[in-house]
């Protein structure tokens, strides 16, 4: 999956907070969180261990970006 957020945050933060979010919503939706807890099965990993995070410095690189996860991928 690739994404191109803007926050202020640090980058790692974002990225944390949106594979945590992600992944509780992704175990919910295929049935593994039963009233706010994991279920026996438990949650899946649905990530890597990490990932890519960069900063954008320039507008035409931002644009690229987008381009890039819109159409490129």
């Amino acid at each position: 999956m690739h994404l191109v957020v803007t926050a202020e945050r640090i980058a790692d933060d974002v990225m944390n907070q949106l594979k945590a979010w992600c992944s509780r919503r992704l175990s919910d939706a295929a049935g593994l969180i039963c009233d706010g807890r994991a279920k026996k099965a438990g949650r899946r990993k649905w990530f890597t261990e990490h990932g890519s995070t960069g900063w954008i410095e320039d507008d035409e690189y931002f644009q690229n970006a987008i381009r890039y996860v819109s159409e490129g991928q």
